[in-house]
């Protein structure tokens, strides 16, 4: 566990990781239709969920003689970061001339690491199953670790002494 942090340092920090998340999410997939359209209605949706049942709605009914501080498991944000970074590396960067036929966008690993790619942009990435395939399942186990991030941290009020 943590040391003590603030509930209101801790729910800025992670309003701030959120925001980070969808820009760089947003960037890397170099703006593309579907990349925005997860980040629309699954990420921001999901992110903004969790900040108000979890960091918010718990503790409207505190007065201001109490003070809520939170502890969380360090070791819980590797697995967050991780498939963090798989979720980048897998989203959908480059769509066209295939989503609008039915097939899957090319992933930014695809993007990144296409030799034809790098020379022209106008070139098509090679065409890679398992990089396309993966940016869904690493989505769901992203949101799932957030969730088990944030149920297992642990609120605790605290009574304010007034000094006079």
């Amino acid at each position: 566990m943590s040391q003590t942090i603030s509930r209101k340092n801790f729910t800025i920090f992670f309003i701030v990781y959120a925001i980070g998340s969808l820009v760089i999410y947003i960037g890397s997939s170099l703006f593309s239709l579907l990349a925005q359209l997860i980040a629309l209605w699954i990420l921001l949706p999901f992110y903004s969920i969790c900040i108000f049942l979890r960091l918010l709605i718990p503790l409207i009914p505190l007065s201001n003689s109490y003070t809520v501080t939170v502890k969380y498991h360090k070791l819980l944000i590797i697995p967050i970061l991780g498939f963090q970074f798989i979720k980048i590396l897998s989203s959908p960067a480059i769509c066209k001339g295939t989503y609008e036929q039915g097939e899957g966008c090319y992933s930014l690993i695809q993007v990144l690491l296409s030799k034809e790619n790098l020379h022209k942009y106008s070139n098509v990435p090679i065409d890679w199953w398992l990089a396309g395939k993966i940016f869904p399942i690493a989505l769901v186990f992203y949101l799932i670790s957030i969730i088990i991030f944030l149920a297992s941290i642990r609120m605790q009020k605290l009574r304010i002494s007034k000094v006079y």
